[in-house]
């Protein structure tokens, strides 16, 4: 890959997932992405972590940017990330319905080391 900017890489994620059929699982969706963005976590890391704040920013559900960052051990969405959920538990923009799912990704968001891996 060649120099993302923070757009083309979320556009590069929302082509990824419009590829999926639209029966599929999350979960399974969740497998898939956490392969798929490895190359661009890695190679594109500023650029991704970009591209996920924007995808928090137009108030989608959180999960897979979650996912993608403890992965790939994205340290610095960390801050975006607990300010969504806490968003999310107030209702701040969120659907009432999306409160019940903040505790067990609050407990994901705990696996997220806090500093970046050596």
């Amino acid at each position: 890959m060649n120099a993302l900017t923070s757009e083309e890489a979320l556009r590069w994620l929302d082509d990824a997932l419009a590829e999926f059929p639209e029966r599929t699982a999350d979960q399974d969706v969740t497998r898939s992405m956490l392969w798929m963005t490895t190359k661009i976590a890695h190679e594109e890391r500023e650029a991704f972590v970009d591209a996920l704040r924007l995808w928090l920013h137009q108030r989608r559900l959180p999960s897979l940017p979650l996912d993608l960052a403890v992965r790939h051990q994205l340290i610095e969405l960390r801050q975006d990330l607990d300010s969504v959920l806490i968003a999310m538990e107030r209702g701040d923009g969120y659907p009432a319905y999306y409160r019940e799912i903040v505790p067990p990704l609050r407990k994901r968001l705990e696996s997220l080391p806090h500093d970046k891996p050596a």
